[in-house]
């Protein structure tokens, strides 16, 4: 093992959630998650969570269980994935758009004590929980959640190491078959999302405007968690609308987070909003903009070369992770550096 990644493991924790709480003593007042009609701080985050957790406690999650979230983008999710952390349960995160047959296929497999519908912001999650005999509840600062019955299922060991107990489990797209549950350790996700907080220059100043699903890794720890493990505000949207982009932006946005299939180049923002694209950008200050991979379009150009926007293409993140595919923070830096040289967007890149 290499110096920068002995250097990188020794200031991780050990549960992806003691990051958040750090904050919550270190700034108490400062925002952390943001929905259009909430917002909560740091501290209240940590209180979320302790709720979430004595939730999960006071329906017979034990450590070592799974807890399907069949989700969309809220606060509730944030919540409840952390509590599974402080828990040491594993959380598993899937899409509440993914169809019946998917979900139902997934939730055999990974046999969880639990299942939680996040009902204040999915149909699909209403529709899935239903399918699934869930009760709706209002839960304190949480909102509407659906949750499923007991199952008596055996929980799996937990252990002290960082690298070796279980955080979460993130389910393929099963293109090629079945789809198959990725098992993501505690340092798994540290590693990503510290890294990515490090390499991006993320500081407690960056609004995070997140559109990315985080029942996908790219969302969950190169969004989600690094901006967390950074101190910044989160503001979390189930699915991307061109028109709420453009009401939230004056607001102050200056890190709006999309994927190349979610925050969709070309036409949408110009068909939606009825306008030309380069206008609403021009007039703001966006530290960068982040998309996945996938085809830009003439927002390659317009309006982000206009308004000198630096875009951060980003492929699989397993090939980032340290422990997934033994890649160093070399490596990543390897990649950086690459990735300066092919993009001409990010030639003159400099931390500001």
């Amino acid at each position: 093992m290499d110096a920068v990644t002995k250097e990188i493991l020794a200031k991780l924790p050990r549960l992806i959630s003691h990051r958040p709480f750090e904050w919550a003593k270190k700034s108490p007042g400062r925002p952390a998650i943001v929905e259009d009609e909430v917002t909560w701080t740091y501290k209240d985050l940590a209180i979320a969570v302790e709720g979430a957790k004595a939730l999960l406690m006071g329906l017979d999650v034990r450590p070592g269980d799974r807890v399907l979230m069949i989700n969309e983008n809220c606060r509730a999710f944030v919540a409840l994935l952390l509590a599974c952390s402080e828990l040491e349960a594993c959380a598993v995160s899937v899409n509440a758009r993914l169809s019946a047959l998917e979900i139902d296929n997934i939730r055999a497999h990974c046999q969880p004590r639990r299942t939680f519908y996040t009902a204040e912001v999915s149909p699909d999650a209403i529709a899935h929980g239903e399918r699934h005999g869930a009760e709706i509840r209002e839960i304190s600062m949480l909102g509407k959640l659906s949750i499923g019955s007991l199952a008596d299922v055996q929980e799996e060991p937990v252990f002290k190491e960082s690298e070796k107990h279980v955080a979460a489990m993130i389910y393929t797209t099963g293109t090629t078959g079945n789809p198959k549950g990725v098992m993501l350790s505690h340092q798994n996700l540290l590693f990503i999302s510290e890294t990515t907080k490090d390499v991006r220059g993320f500081t407690p100043d960056d609004y995070v405007y997140l559109t990315l699903p985080l029942s996908h890794i790219f969302g969950l720890s190169s969004s989600f968690l690094s901006s967390l493990y950074a101190g910044a505000a989160l503001h979390l949207v189930p699915g991307f609308n061109a028109a709420h982009l453009f009401k939230t932006l004056p607001k102050g946005i200056r890190f709006p987070r999309g994927s190349g299939h979610v925050f969709q180049p070309p036409g949408t923002c110009e068909d939606q909003q009825g306008g030309d694209r380069r206008t609403a950008f021009e007039v703001l200050v966006l530290r960068r903009c982040t998309h996945g991979h996938g085809p830009q379009g003439s927002c390659g150009k317009h309006p982000w070369s206009t308004a000198q926007q630096r875009l951060w293409p980003i492929g699989n993140l397993a090939d980032h992770s340290r422990t997934a595919t033994r890649q160093t923070a070399a490596g990543w830096g390897h990649w950086q550096r690459n990735s300066r040289r092919t993009n001409p967007l990010r030639r003159s890149d400099k931390r500001q």
